[in-house]
């Protein structure tokens, strides 16, 4: 059992503002580039969007071939190159603490980290890139309420997503952002009852994935052991997919959806331990499981994406924990999230805009590093408070020991 020991505050103080630069805002990395290349292409790299990742199919083929095409389009009609990026809309998930479920530090990165990609285009193309940020407000505020109060989880979000647009609106003359937030409500605020068939479509979907689950939980344990520990096996695994689950009347069904390829039981797996970080162990039973598949698919049914870009093709950014190498050269400022089954993209040392918060730890030698860690454990007691002032706003920011933090 480790103890919480004495510190110097000055020394830690010190290397925090130390740190902090080392986060914010970049500007050593915006040089020459002397290498010659196609402008389309010279983009590219400042962008670096290397892999897709589609749940039900896994890692897909390569991004950059499309987002060329649309940096290609932008290029000839000499417009900015359109980005857009989803986001949840609560760090509590049960709808407690409204008043602690606003924008902060995890935040206050996110927008400098779009800043900086801006900034990176902006080195060889002047007109740069937009952002269109989709906030998930409808679909989250189904998800959660399937295990917390409705009314609980909506005030929740809608404070979470008034102080990150208050936030947004108060950077973007300081930071040179283009940006527009939008939310799925937004969208569907049309003529006819979208939402309501939204909701609908929910519900079905939920419905759909959990008789999914229910017919093939059961012949898992022998797809499992072919694997052996710690093995996974893509062929063995399109065989399960090919043999046994196109077999099924409710893969069929998912197929005809627009889902395809399942769901791997390690996926499962994965999404049940993040849910039980923020919702705790009822959000890991089947019906919620069930939910997110079911929410992930209806998105992609109502289209949300193309809707919110307004119809035209745009780059789609998987947000984004952290930059890999936060202390060294490797900052390429954008990477794809971690994927359950192959683990490529950020790991959970990387920021998390929602559903837990970035913190500051230190170790013995006083080295100061990103923490993201589970609302569940904000009850813990940093060894030291701060204020991070930056592009017109101020945030708290939690220092903890390496030593006490499990």
């Amino acid at each position: 059992m480790t103890t919480k020991k004495e510190h110097p505050s000055e020394t830690i103080a010190g290397s925090v503002e130390s740190f902090i630069p080392t986060l914010l805002p970049y500007k050593q990395e915006l040089g020459i580039n002397l290498k010659i290349r196609p402008l389309s292409h010279r983009i590219l790299e400042k962008l670096v969007p290397e892999y897709k990742f589609k749940l039900g199919q896994g890692l897909v083929e390569p991004a950059k071939p499309k987002a060329l095409d649309i940096i290609k389009n932008s290029l000839e009609e000499q417009l900015p190159i359109p980005l857009i990026v989803n986001i949840g809309t609560s760090k509590w998930f049960n709808g407690t603490n409204p008043d602690r479920n606003i924008a902060g530090f995890s935040e206050l990165l996110m927008f400098e980290q779009l800043s900086h990609l801006s900034h990176r285009v902006e080195s060889v193309y002047p007109r740069g890139v937009t952002w269109t940020i989709l906030a998930e407000d409808l679909t989250n505020e189904w998800l959660y309420s399937r295990i917390n109060p409705l009314e609980d989880v909506k005030r929740n979000n809608q404070v979470y997503l008034e102080s990150l647009n208050n936030m947004l609106q108060t950077v973007i003359p300081y930071l040179n952002l283009q940006v527009e937030m939008i939310r799925e409500s937004d969208i569907l605020q049309q003529p006819g009852s979208e939402i309501s068939q939204y909701h609908d479509l929910l519900d079905q979907n939920q419905q759909l994935f959990r008789e999914y689950f229910e017919a093939v939980i059961p012949q898992e344990a022998q797809f499992l052991l072919q694997l052996g520990p710690n093995n996974l096996d893509q062929e063995t695994w399109e065989k399960y997919v090919s043999n046994y689950l196109s077999c099924l009347t409710v893969y069929q069904q998912l197929l005809s959806s627009g889902w395809n390829g399942g769901v791997h039981p390690y996926q499962r797996e994965y999404y049940s331990r993040q849910f039980e970080k923020s919702g705790g162990d009822q959000a890991k039973n089947l019906e919620y499981i069930s939910a997110y598949f079911g929410s992930v698919l209806a998105r992609r049914e109502f289209k949300f994406v193309q809707r919110a870009a307004k119809g035209k093709k745009t780059i789609k950014v998987a947000f984004l924990r952290y930059p890999k190498g936060t202390n060294n050269k490797e900052k390429t400022a954008i990477t794809v999230s971690q994927h359950p089954l192959y683990g490529h993209g950020a790991s959970h040392q990387r920021i998390s805009p929602w559903a837990a918060i970035t913190n500051l730890e230190y170790d013995s030698r006083q080295q100061v590093s990103l923490r993201v860690r589970p609302i569940r454990e904000q009850d813990k007691d940093p060894e030291l408070n701060m204020e991070i002032n930056y592009a017109g706003v101020s945030v708290p920011v939690n220092i903890f020991s390496a030593d006490i933090i499990d």
